[in-house]
């Protein structure tokens, strides 16, 4: 069974999200850590989600939060 409302999900990796909210859009970008245990880990953005003003419906966005 799917969930048309589910746009992105990972179970698999540690991370965290940001989220942008301007009269625009709204944004919302995921990162990944390298190695939650390692105070030197990198981060890297995996997925970008967007909502312009005025609309319902999430689209991919190619960039991250400016």
């Amino acid at each position: 069974m799917t969930n048309r409302h589910i746009k992105y999900m990972n179970l698999d990796d540690h991370g965290y999200s940001a989220l942008d909210v301007t009269p625009a859009r709204v944004q919302v970008d995921y990162f990944t850590i390298s190695d939650r245990a390692d105070p030197q880990a990198t981060v890297a953005r995996t997925a970008s989600w967007v909502v312009a003003s005025g609309t319902q419906t999430a689209t991919p966005s190619p960039s991250g939060i400016v």
